[in-house]
């Protein structure tokens, strides 16, 4: 209403040129990045708006640490099993957009999947120029005060009600880390506001999806002058863009967004994570397979322990059903005689052998891990190799681009004429020889997708990193 109420004052209100950019919340990078989640198609159609329209989109450095603090995340939770504690079945949302990919037929594993997860900066930028805000900037600290002062208060409110109608609702309240980020998120967008001319500008916004950061952002506008909420939702800004837009929406976009429009506010709430689900996720932290997966259901229902692993998983109680499937695997007898009920006996053995020798490896890494912890402040992945930062980040970058192009190219390198990624352990230079070889192959195809064209800027720029590596 009140930017109706502005384009009064303004007649010839273009909200592309007085919007200035778009600060995005972390909420809005996880939506652009799990594509199975309600929020997902809602982020690309306003990040494809916007990019079709030039308003910049950016994120603070802060926004990139607590995406990557996320993404690490992820990675903890996939290495095993809770021995302690009793948090949710799944805590990150990577995690549970990486469960609905498990029931997909062509789905990818978890290393494939955090390899591209990873590569983030670098595929918003390519696909969308996304990317970080590079410019010096000034955080109004009046309005980070009040939005660390009242966001905890506001989110405990709304955690107790939640509570009160779902006592088995285990959601913890944000902490004091995410507090901060909304409140300096609001505050750079606060002093950007001051420091533009207050007689035609109505931007710039921050974009998220969180409902709390959002009133509070309108709160602080009553209070502070500010003729405009500091925040703007996904949906109100595709709105904005519909009414006050110089450009006319062609008809393809025009149906993307009312399809987007349609998923988001019609999505259900998240439903509890099935039996069938749980075996899936439990193969991909073992790093065994589909056929696995399938054995290790099999043996949660015959096992004595079944109602118990079943009723936790209901109740989402992640500590319980983690505490359970050990006893389960623990137990010798039992396994031993779903052992000889079977025909495919050493399938079974060597997927319950596997499982009891990680559960021992994750407790011998995390009673390690815990102890350097104590030390350094700081959570460490122990590994049985050793290597540098650059050759991870450049391995890493490697695997996202053979995701990518898997997804460009379903039926395989050679149909297309490009050449095999390496295999297994191979060096810089064999890297760096296939990388030139799928450029210039790329460069003179004719007949392969768009999509797979379009990452040529990325293979460039993976070539001259691993040349000046190579160099050093």
């Amino acid at each position: 209403m009140r930017l109706i109420s502005k384009e009064q004052e303004m007649p010839e209100i273009l909200l592309v040129d007085e919007v200035g950019f778009l600060l995005i919340d972390t909420s809005f990078l996880v939506a652009l990045m799990c594509n199975t989640d309600p929020t997902h198609a809602l982020a690309l159609a306003v990040t494809m708006q916007c990019k079709k329209r030039q308003v910049p989109l950016h994120y603070l450095d802060i926004t990139k640490k607590e995406m990557n603090s996320l993404i690490h995340g992820s990675k903890i939770e996939m290495m095993g099993l809770i021995v302690e504690g009793n948090p949710s079945v799944i805590r990150n949302q990577f995690v549970r957009d990486f469960k609905e990919h498990l029931k997909m037929e062509d789905y990818i594993s978890w290393p494939d999947y955090y390899a591209e997860l990873s590569n983030w900066e670098t595929l918003l930028k390519l696909y969308w120029d996304v990317g970080i805000f590079l410019e010096k900037y000034e955080i109004d600290q009046d309005t980070v005060d009040i939005v660390e002062h009242w966001l905890p208060i506001l989110d405990q409110k709304r955690l107790d009600k939640r509570i009160s109608v779902n006592p088995f609702y285990n959601k913890p309240p944000r902490d004091q880390q995410q507090i901060h980020h909304d409140a300096v998120c609001l505050g750079a967008i606060a002093a950007s506001r001051k420091n533009l001319d207050k007689m035609r500008s109505i931007g710039p916004w921050f974009l998220t999806f969180d409902n709390l950061v959002f009133r509070l952002g309108e709160f602080h506008t009553q209070i502070d002058e500010q003729k405009l909420n500091l925040a703007i939702q996904p949906r109100t800004w595709l709105n904005y863009l519909l009414i006050f837009s110089k450009l006319d929406f062609e008809k393809g976009d025009q149906d993307a967004i009312a399809e987007a429009l349609l998923i988001f506010t019609t999505h259900e709430h998240e439903t509890r994570i099935t039996l069938d689900d749980y075996a899936k996720l439990i193969a991909e932290k073992f790093n065994l397979t589909r056929e696995d997966a399938k054995l290790i259901k099999e043996i949660f229902l015959k096992s004595p322990l079944n109602a118990e692993l079943t009723r936790a998983l209901e109740l989402g109680h992640g500590g319980d059903a983690d505490r359970v499937t050990q006893d389960i695997i623990n137990n010798k007898d039992f396994i031993d005689s779903v052992l000889n009920q079977r025909k495919t006996k050493e399938d079974l053995k060597r997927v319950a052998s596997t499982l009891k020798e990680t559960v021992m490896q994750l407790r011998e890494e995390r009673a390690a891990r815990e102890a350097l912890e104590r030390i350094s402040g700081y959570n460490i992945c122990i590994k049985t190799d050793v290597r540098t930062t650059v050759e991870v980040n450049l391995e890493t970058q490697i695997n996202g681009l053979v995701s990518l192009l898997k997804a460009q190219l379903p039926e395989g390198f050679e149909k297309y004429n490009l050449p095999e990624p390496p295999k297994g352990d191979a060096k810089l230079t064999k890297i760096k020889g296939w990388l030139t070889d799928l450029k210039d192959t790329i460069d003179k195809s004719k007949g392969i997708a768009e999509g797979v064209k379009a990452l040529l800027p990325y293979i460039a720029l993976l070539i001259s990193q691993l040349s000046q590596y190579s160099q050093q």
